[in-house]
């Protein structure tokens, strides 16, 4: 039910982590926020624009992506091999798929958290846990451009 708090003070601790050891922890949180959401098109955006990333962070990214990994990969890998592993390599191909590597570690915490949640529950409620994820850091992003 909480999943997603989980993985939104995960990120916070690893980035903040990440960026004390780099010197500035804002910089790496704000640079993670930029490649994750859509914060950067926000500003001076017209209503239909902001209508299309509400559906996009709402809807697309987690419907697609729950419905991919969770749905289809980790489900095949789990009758090919142990759950765990099953869950590592969804999570670490869910991870890559964000492209950059600043958003590796998210996609990672975030796919081990639901990769966890989809054997124990659903893929419906990794859509749930996605959905929450999302939008809670398009807050934070905001709040913190701000």
């Amino acid at each position: 039910m909480f999943g997603w708090l989980v993985v939104v003070v995960s990120l916070a601790v690893v980035y903040l982590a990440w960026g004390l050891a780099a010197g500035d922890p804002l910089a790496m949180l704000r640079a993670m926020l930029g490649v994750l959401t859509d914060v950067g098109r926000l500003s001076g955006a017209s209503w239909y624009v902001l209508a299309l990333i509400a559906v996009r962070v709402l809807f697309l990214a987690a419907a697609l992506e729950e419905s991919l990994f969770r749905g289809l990969l980790q489900p095949w890998l789990q009758r090919r091999l142990p759950v765990s592993t099953a869950i590592g390599i969804t999570s670490m191909v869910f991870s890559l798929m964000h492209v950059y590597p600043v958003a590796y570690p998210a996609g990672l915490i975030f796919g081990v958290i639901a990769g966890i949640l989809r054997v124990r529950r659903s893929t419906t409620a990794t859509f749930a846990m996605h959905v929450l994820t999302d939008v809670t850091l398009l807050v934070v992003a905001v709040l913190i451009r701000a």
